[in-house]
């Protein structure tokens, strides 16, 4: 076999360390996130392999793709005339955009297959199956409670760990039905098992992607350099060890938080056999499209968590139990729409005088 292992999973969830065991294996070579199928839109992608003077639209592509600040065609190493060279010797495909990172410098050892780990490559694998129909996909999922936690400490995560549990209870529902079709392609573990039972996860892992398991798979700082870069300080501690300690590290200070993204991914963690899933009473609404919209509605469902009620998405039409947020903080959080739209239910006698605890209130009350 060799087709390339892509490496897929929500950001903070494990998908560095995993890549840096997978990449220790001797016929495995990994590199930076290369991004392409994230950020080079399928739209433009499309028009690249249209291109009758290709490569040079698709060499240009490339060149715009940037990881922390750098091009990520400098991270491997790669010039315009070494992704021409290559490029030009491959018929036009939106595969041949990605392979070119790994293989178009001498990043790969004769007989080696390159693994590739963009987190948010999890929303394109039907893409990427259709281009690399005998790649091996691996999974790799986390507790929401401490991806959430996890996530209000770095530069791009928001800062309200409801609005992070929000958007990976979204992604996991986004992604679920292309990741089934994936079927014996996709190999999902748990970062929590993968900590507490590295050789049995890594073992699974190789026969998954069709090598033999190795020593060296247990050793993530040895597949680390290819995978991180100077300026990701905060992936240094992620592909530096296997702590166990670092499972479910949101029981170290259990709290409203952790309550609340508890009720509020219920059926996920249910889903996935996670532990300590909170009792949900009841369901209601709520008008959040985006995280923003989640980060400023952080009250409302810290006060639903703690009446035990889940908060699903709710469109233009309501039926009386909405958790509605302020219009002025979506407004802030320069979400126009969403304010007209909250600010009309907030005319609606059936909210009007209302707080947001008591719309969470009577949901509960209408469930029992």
């Amino acid at each position: 076999m060799n087709a390339p292992v892509f490496v897929v999973g929500g950001q903070r969830s494990g998908t560095t360390l995993l890549a840096s065991l997978i990449a220790a294996h001797p016929d495995l070579e990994s590199g930076p996130e290369a991004k392409v199928f994230e950020k080079v839109s399928a739209s433009e992608r499309a028009a690249c392999v249209a291109d009758p003077a290709w490569p040079r639209r698709a060499v240009s592509a490339l060149l715009t793709v940037r990881l922390s600040g750098e091009r990520v065609t400098d991270l491997f190493g790669l010039d315009q005339a070494a992704l021409t060279a290559y490029l030009a010797n491959r018929p036009p495909s939106e595969g041949a955009l990605l392979a070119a990172m790994f293989e178009a410098g001498d990043r790969l050892a004769p007989g080696q297959r390159w693994v590739e780990k963009t987190p948010n490559h999890i929303e394109h694998v039907a893409a990427l199956q259709r281009e690399f129909p005998d790649a091996r996909f691996v999974r790799i999922l986390r507790d929401p409670r401490d991806v959430a936690a996890s996530l209000a400490k770095v530069p791009w995560g928001s800062p309200s760990p409801l609005a992070n549990a929000w958007a990976w209870r979204e992604q996991v529902r986004r992604t679920a039905t292309p990741l089934a079709a994936l079927a014996g392609a996709l190999l999902t573990v748990r970062y929590e098992d993968l900590l507490s039972e590295p050789e049995a996860v890594m073992r699974r892992v190789a026969a998954h992607i069709g090598v033999a398991f190795t020593p060296e798979m247990l050793d993530p700082e040895r597949g680390s350099a290819a995978v991180t870069t100077a300026a990701e300080t905060w992936k240094a501690k992620n592909a530096s060890s296997l702590d166990p300690a670092r499972a479910f590290a949101w029981r170290a200070k259990p709290g409203a938080h952790a309550r609340a993204i508890g009720v509020l991914c219920a059926d996920e963690l249910r889903d996935f056999a996670y532990p300590d899933v909170p009792r949900v009473r009841a369901r209601a609404a709520a008008l959040i499209a985006r995280k923003e919209v989640a980060a400023a509605m952080e009250d409302a469902l810290l006060a639903a968590g703690d009446d035990g009620v889940r908060v699903e998405r709710a469109g233009r039409r309501h039926d009386g139990t909405l958790l509605v947020p302020r219009p002025g903080a979506l407004r802030r959080a320069g979400l126009p729409d969403q304010a007209r739209a909250a600010a009309a239910v907030r005319r609606d006698r059936r909210a009007a005088g209302l707080s947001t605890r008591a719309l969470t209130a009577r949901a509960v009350r209408r469930a029992r």
